[in-house]
């Protein structure tokens, strides 16, 4: 059973390389690849995993020292805020993790080389041991991805959402928009009417006759 202190650092570890797999698989291929690892055209998160886990197993320490110093590096970048940065040597202390069966079982091999019987029972028990440890890793990782990829997608769809009120509320606020510029022209429309009406009326008073009246004579007084 691990200290409270080393499951703290194993659960960082994987819960970083689950992240870096999910949303930075090109930097860690190319980690990977300059280590010894290659991979096709095409490959899954399970083949990443896989490549990581296997080459903590092997005690890669090159790799183990590349790998935390890629982790620090986004967890520093502004470029992603959301990776955590990691307790300086964790990713050896999960590699001596995974690698802890296979030195037990090296150590009970030579003890037991004067008798084969148990050298074999201990070779496969160990080598049992190993596989389970390194089976659980994949586990954990695999866990972490599929909660992460869960997060993402539900982050995604909140974002949908809310781009999806923004744009009603923006096609809301252009309809409200165009029907006031609609009314406000026909308010100017209809006053320019009325001023037309009103000055074509003045117009034609101006510019009418004026009318002739006849000249009044003085009224005749009888004699």
């Amino acid at each position: 059973m691990v200290s409270k202190s080393i499951q703290i650092k194993y659960n960082q570890v994987i819960d970083n390389i689950a992240y870096l797999i999910v949303h930075h698989p090109e930097p860690l291929k190319k980690l990977l690849k300059d280590h010894g690892v290659s991979f096709e055209a095409k490959y899954s998160h399970k083949d990443l995993s896989d490549a990581v886990i296997e080459q903590l197993e092997q005690g890669n320490v090159s790799f183990q020292n590349t790998l935390e110093a890629l982790i620090k590096k986004l967890s520093s970048s502004t470029e992603d805020q959301f990776i955590s940065a990691l307790i300086s040597g964790a990713v050896g202390v999960v590699g001596g993790l995974i690698k802890k069966k296979q030195a037990k079982r090296n150590a009970r091999r030579a003890s037991a080389a004067a008798a084969r019987e148990d050298q074999l029972y201990n070779r496969s028990q160990a080598a049992a041991a190993a596989k389970a440890q390194a089976a659980a890793a994949r586990r954990d990782l695999e866990l972490r991805m599929e909660r992460i990829r869960e997060q993402s997608r539900l982050a995604a769809e909140r974002q949908r959402k809310e781009q999806e009120v923004r744009r009603r509320k923006e096609e809301e606020r252009k309809r409200e928009a165009d029907a006031t510029k609609k009314t406000n022209m026909m308010l100017i429309v209809g006053g320019g009417i009325a001023v037309l009406g009103i000055g074509a009326v003045v117009f034609m008073k101006s510019n009418r006759p004026p009318m002739i009246y006849p000249s009044m004579r003085p009224p005749v007084t009888p004699s």
